[in-house]
Formats: structure tokens, sequence, C-alpha cells
């Protein structure tokens, strides 16, 4: 069976992503800013860490 993706669409006003662009190229030590940075991979990286840290705190609350 094939895992379905979902497409998400986040629009930002340009200060909005340049703050995302700096924060990812700082959390993610690519500071030569001649080099992309890829923000999806990295607001993936962060939606995972996320999700992992709401399912950890999911458990916790049930005592599993």
């Amino acid at each position: 069976m094939a895992t379905l993706r979902e497409t998400l669409t986040v629009q930002l006003f340009p200060e909005q992503a340049r703050l995302l662009e700096k924060v990812a190229r700082l959390r993610t030590g690519q500071m030569d800013p001649q080099v992309p940075v890829d923000l999806g991979a990295y607001i993936f990286a962060v939606l995972n860490q996320d999700i992992v840290a709401c399912l950890g705190e999911i458990k916790a609350r049930r005592g599993v």
C-alpha cells in the first residue's frame, strides 16, 4: 500500500520568509548566503520533531 502524502502551502510575509531562512541557516549550520538553504527539508524536520514530541506527551499522559 502506497503512503499518501499531503501538500502543505505556507504563505509568509517577506520579513517572515527572511527570518525563517535565517533561523534555518543557524540551526542547520549552513551559513554561506551563496548556498541556498532547503526550507522544505528544514520545515519537514521541525514538524517531525514536533509530532514525535506530541506523541511522547500523549503517551506520558496515558501512563504508557
